[in-house]
């Protein structure tokens, strides 16, 4: 090991210690809980969005497929009365829908495949989340239990 190696090693250790010591761990367990919160709340919007999208989307594909069948009928209505020509405006327009219509479907999909991901994110940081904030108290972890006094006789035992 070079001296340059043990000396960043040394380095790198004395700094950690020095970070160590600065940091609160119920600080930073208040940040990491907030940030976890903060991210559900995105989660929340996303998902949202995201279903809003998809409805939207959903009914007007259903008014395209119920303009589509009305123009059929139309169609049907026309080639019974003996208009042609009406007909075959009707038709021409129902298969223009038709095709926008059939653009709708990957769209639908998508949005159907993004809200079901979004809804699996919020689940899975639900648990996480529920439980009230450590406000400001420290940990188990970090908590100092009291020491019991040593017993009289034997000094430094403890029972």
């Amino acid at each position: 090991m070079s001296v340059f190696r043990r000396f960043s090693n040394i380095v790198q250790q004395k700094s950690n210690a020095a970070l160590d010591k600065m940091e609160d761990p119920s600080q930073a367990i208040d940040l990491s809980y907030q940030q976890l919160l903060e991210q559900q709340q995105k989660l929340r919007t996303a998902l949202v969005e995201a279903t809003t999208g998809q409805k939207r989307v959903e009914n007007q594909a259903k008014t395209m497929d119920t303009r589509i069948a009305s123009l059929n009928d139309a169609a049907q209505k026309a080639v019974s009365a003996g208009k042609d020509d009406l007909a075959t405006q009707a038709l021409t327009q129902a298969e223009v829908l038709q095709q926008q219509r059939q653009a709708l479907d990957p769209q639908i999909e998508t949005l159907r495949a993004r809200s079901r991901s979004c809804r699996w994110r919020s689940r899975s940081t639900r648990p996480r989340c529920s439980r009230s904030p450590p406000s400001g108290s420290r940990s188990r972890r970090h908590t100092r239990r009291p020491r019991r006094p040593a017993r009289r006789g034997h000094p430094g035992r403890h029972r």
